[in-house]
């Protein structure tokens, strides 16, 4: 494995073993690449960027026009051309595409056909091409604007949706949020946004995309929750491997099963899952170290409570959970271990329909 340390994202994207790994969803060969992942947290950068090239190569026939096809064929040459300029790389002589009348739509050839031989004379020149390719492609299938058809779920307060997507993955959506995709273009694309909380139980296949104000998700198939409101962004693998990045593009990490990850400003931190954050689904709430605020925020969400607390209490943080069953239980499992209590205003609302709850210090 000493080997590997002195990978490039390009070296590792040739690598057979690897390439079987990546589109297997990670289960071939998983010991170990798992082991040399875990062993070499430095090289998860190197690692991400060799997925997102191996995974270029895994997109579905798509119908495009005429004039599509030749601006690809345009934006194809003029990456060639300038590929060769900013890297100063000498290749073979290469015709311009030309554009021809009728141009049959093919799949691409995944890279795990490619043979060891093969592909250390061809894949460096071929992939940064190939990848310009990819990506103009991609833009015309996800933002080709005709024909799309969004569809939008959402749930209100202490309301959860069963939602079963049309490639048959199963989506649990927390209460106050939102999902959205395109429905018509979804089997080609599996594409969708969500702003809020959900957990997915993805089917094989091509790749899933979460994305979210905070950053995205990628898996091929696997389960996970998401959870993405305000500055707040975490994300919990069960089973397979997840990839997750941050808004910006600068950061992506690689999560096994009970493996989760949180961002702190721009950057992603990793850890092992101990309590279940994905147990909403049954439910059960659980916490660690939480701000105690981001608890009565999820207290408001599953109840129809409106809270108010005492300056001194605020700042207080918070591992335990509560279950959905009953809000003075609830109520009782977050303030006690805290040294704290609570008074429910029974009889008064406000404009809303919310029953006014004050949290303060234990007399």
């Amino acid at each position: 494995m000493k080997k590997y340390l002195q990978y490039k994202a390009t070296d590792f994207a040739e690598d057979l073993d690897f390439i079987k790994w990546v589109q297997s969803d990670f289960t071939e060969c998983a010991d170990k690449w798992d082991t040399f992942m875990n062993d070499n947290p430095s090289m998860g950068d190197e690692i991400s960027e060799a997925i997102d090239i191996i995974e270029l190569f895994q997109f579905q026939e798509t119908e495009v026009t005429d004039t599509q096809k030749n601006n690809l064929l345009d934006r194809i040459n003029t990456s060639i051309d300038t590929e060769i300029a900013s890297e100063n790389v000498k290749v073979p002589n290469v015709e311009p595409i030309a554009k021809p009348q009728s141009i049959p739509v093919t799949k691409t050839t995944p890279a795990a056909t490619v043979t060891e031989g093969s592909s250390k004379s061809i894949l460096r020149y071929l992939l940064p091409l190939a990848a310009a390719a990819c990506l103009a492609a991609f833009a015309i299938f996800n933002f080709g604007g005709a024909g799309e058809s969004l569809k939008v779920h959402e749930t209100s307060i202490a309301k959860t949706s069963n939602i079963t997507m049309p490639d048959q993955s199963i989506v649990n959506l927390n209460a106050t949020s939102t999902l959205s995709y395109d429905e018509n273009n979804f089997s080609k694309d599996r594409k969708l946004n969500l702003d809020g909380e959900a957990f997915f139980k993805v089917e094989k296949g091509q790749r899933f995309v979460v994305e979210t104000k905070n950053g995205s998700v990628e898996v091929l198939g696997t389960s996970f929750n998401v959870f993405s409101r305000s500055g707040l962004f975490e994300v919990e693998c069960l089973t397979g491997k997840v990839k997750v990045t941050n808004k910006s593009g600068s950061e992506s990490v690689l999560l096994s099963p009970n493996e989760s990850c949180q961002l702190n400003g721009n950057k992603l931190l990793k850890k092992s899952t101990g309590l279940k954050d994905s147990e909403w689904t049954k439910g059960i709430y659980h916490f660690e170290e939480t701000p105690l605020l981001e608890v009565i925020e999820e207290l408001e969400r599953q109840f129809k409570i409106a809270v108010s607390m005492t300056s001194e209490v605020e700042n207080k943080k918070y591992t335990g959970a509560f279950e959905k069953k009953n809000l003075k239980d609830a109520l009782h499992a977050v303030t006690w271990p805290l040294g704290l209590e609570y008074t429910i205003n029974e009889n008064t609302a406000n404009a809303n329909g919310k029953k006014g709850v004050i949290i303060k210090v234990a007399e």
